[in-house]
């Protein structure tokens, strides 16, 4: 009877941790199944970007970056954690995401950032 309940604890264990990593392989598909509207440059490209030059600093001070859309060469992010409250969000946004997103896709015609729920322009200091 007790190794009955253990086979079946195990089982149970192993079925939860099936599901998560199957949720989590949707997840990552979901991603990888968005398309960029009308742009120059994919989804996909604009998340390596992201992962490889912007994430890891975001994440270390407890924050990170998500893209939401790409459409008519406007690419549409939105910060999270401690960076979506953080005052230097606006810099942060301006001279590292907006600098170095334009400078690997020249063809991008605006940054929006939507972590205050309303889609904004990230502008360039001089310009604002």
């Amino acid at each position: 009877m007790e190794q009955e309940t253990q086979v079946k604890a195990v089982e149970e264990k192993q079925e939860t941790s099936t599901q998560e990593e199957s949720n989590q392989e949707n997840n990552q598909q979901d991603t990888s199944n968005k398309e960029a509207v009308n742009s120059d440059f994919t989804f996909a490209q604009v998340e390596e970007v992201l992962d490889d030059m912007i994430r890891p600093a975001l994440q270390n001070d407890g924050g990170d970056i998500t893209l939401v859309e790409i459409k008519d060469n406007s690419i549409y992010v939105q910060l999270r954690g401690a960076c979506g409250t953080c005052p230097s969000s606006t810099a942060t946004m301006q001279f590292g995401v907006k600098n170095l997103l334009n400078e690997e896709f020249p063809a991008m015609v605006h940054l929006y950032d939507i972590t205050s729920g309303t889609p904004m322009i990230v502008e360039d200091p001089s310009m604002a």
